[in-house]
């Protein structure tokens, strides 16, 4: 079978345009074609319809149904250059925010000769590793190939690193939880701290051990085994949108909490409350950015691959639904 980029080369050849003047009729650079022909790069969908208008050819005798579905697998999931800026400033920013939290540790160590070695940098474990994970996106959003593999792998991290270091928060305060309710025998006391418990632990489920082990199951078929069932898209998104949820909550709470202190303290550090505001205000930024982002490339992939599955045919639609 002849590969994409020979069929383009002769089409291109036998209408008698050079690499430049294709490439200004589809407002690319000369470059993106030669890529194209070269067989380094696939056009979009978009584009190689449009290509085939421009060469008056069918799409059928440019790309193959299977070609149709590598242009998904292969190319960026965001094509778009002003959402890809957009994902690389957002991609930096929570890269350094994970940088910091890096820096503070070590600084706390440093400076409180009584904290543990092992405690501080076991804490910091996470973000080291997902300063790497979201370097990696980095790099690849800057060089504009941050395909699904690539954001599958960063986001099953992701979610995983979370649910590690959330969920061991939850499963740690059991324990100790279970043996304040055993001191109380009786009373409004024990019936007040088991109603806390119970409240606790199903905020952790609602808002932790849910939406990432949803995020998980979910990336893993979604942008790795190439599932192109609704129900992975869906579970991606009911997981951001509880994170995004959560994160308007938690940053609700840390200022009203921040306005309590201010009202009824008398020896408020104003400094203080400052860098919590702002440290709120930026972790909730980012964070609800991030969800967006999510669900922005999870629809977009979704697209993508429904179109290329309804161009190549009915077979290989099932052949590669997962």
């Amino acid at each position: 079978m002849v590969e994409f980029g020979e069929q383009l080369r002769k089409a291109r050849e036998e209408k008698g345009m050079t690499q430049q003047s294709l490439a200004e009729q589809l407002y690319v650079s000369r470059q993106s074609v030669s890529h194209w022909e070269c067989g380094d790069r696939y056009p979009d969908l978009v584009t190689a319809k449009k290509i085939s208008q421009v060469l008056d050819v069918s799409l059928d005798d440019l790309l193959s149904g299977k070609e149709m579905i590598k242009v998904v697998e292969r190319n960026p999931v965001v094509e778009n250059k002003t959402i890809n800026n957009l994902t690389i400033a957002l991609l930096a920013l929570i890269a350094l925010s994970y940088f910091w939290e890096i820096a503070w540790r070590a600084m706390f160590w440093y400076v409180d000769k009584d904290s543990s070695f092992f405690s501080e940098w076991s804490v910091a474990l996470g973000p080291m590793i997902l300063v790497i994970v979201f370097s990696y996106g980095l790099y690849h959003a800057v060089r504009d190939t941050l395909t699904p593999k690539h954001i599958g792998v960063i986001l099953i991290t992701y979610f995983a690193i979370e649910l590690i270091i959330h969920g061991g928060f939850y499963l740690s305060n059991i324990g100790r939880s279970i043996t304040e309710i055993k001191e109380y025998s009786r009373g409004a006391d024990k019936q007040y701290l088991i109603k806390s418990f119970l409240g606790f632990q199903l905020r952790g489920v609602l808002t932790v051990f849910l939406p990432y082990i949803l995020g998980i199951v979910a990336s893993f078929f979604h942008f790795i085994r190439k599932g192109m069932r609704k129900l992975w898209v869906n579970m991606i998104i009911i997981a951001a949108s509880i994170k995004i949820i959560d994160s308007i909550y938690l940053f609700v709470i840390s200022i009203a909490n921040q306005k309590f202190e201010v009202a009824n303290s008398s020896n408020v550090e104003y400094f203080v409350v400052d860098f919590v505001i702002k440290e709120s205000v930026a972790q909730a930024i980012l964070d609800i950015a991030l969800c967006i982002l999510i669900i922005y490339q999870v629809i977009t992939l979704y697209r993508k691959r429904r179109n290329a599955f309804d161009l190549s045919g009915e077979k290989e639609i099932a052949e590669a639904t997962t």
